[in-house]
């Protein structure tokens, strides 16, 4: 009897592991449109900086991003958020924080949240103060996940947080400055579910 109840402690720890994993994965997910041979550079002036973007199929943006050029942590903190590209109403924001309290992924200090976007096209739009952090940009390419494509890139000279309008001239791709990470939507129904059953486990744990 003592064996069975081992095997059932270790069983439900494994489930258990197995759910946080799971859990772990579905807020981080994949850097969304990852820019490919560019350049950094850096402006004294406010700008909000960014690029838009089109949705084929809902997903979830598990974490809004901005690029730490040397991953040594943001000299300063950076509003993130993503706009409606038609009307330009602000959808979702989050404030990445100065310095390496942010994870680091792939390049970019990511916060979480949680929003679907449905399909539509988007700006996502970062606001830089000054010269104390570089962004990327120039690229020559970019590789998007499946279900996001990249169509532009967008800036605004402005202190104001809001949706950057312009599109610079000539083939410049970018400005990442601002980035999101995501999941397809019906991951938020397994965080749902991870929710539900890790009390149950415990409750085995316990006894």
């Amino acid at each position: 009897m003592k064996r069975l109840c081992s095997g059932g402690k270790t069983v439900a720890f494994r489930a258990l592991f197995l759910l946080a994993l799971l859990a772990g994965i579905c807020w981080a997910g994949p850097i969304a449109v990852v820019p490919q041979d560019g350049i950094i550079g850096s402006d004294l002036r406010p700008w909000m900086i960014g690029w838009q973007f089109s949705v084929s199929s809902p997903i979830t943006v598990t974490g809004l991003a901005y690029w730490d050029e040397d991953g040594d942590g943001l000299g300063e903190a950076h509003n993130v958020g993503i706009f409606d590209s038609g009307t330009g109403t602000l959808l979702v924001s989050a404030t990445v924080p100065s310095g390496t309290v942010a994870l680091l992924m792939g390049g970019f200090r990511v916060v979480p949240i949680s929003y679907v976007l449905i399909p539509g096209t988007y700006v996502i739009g970062g606001q830089q103060s000054s010269d104390a952090d570089g962004v990327y940009l120039q690229a020559l390419s970019v590789t998007s996940i499946a279900g996001v494509t990249y169509l532009e890139e967008r800036e605004l000279q402005t202190s104001s947080f809001v949706m950057p309008t312009n599109n610079a001239p000539g083939s410049e791709i970018g400005i990442f400055g601002p980035n999101f990470t995501t999941v397809p939507e019906p991951a938020s129904f397994l965080l749902v579910t991870v929710a539900g059953l890790a009390p149950g486990l415990l409750r085995k744990l316990r006894r």
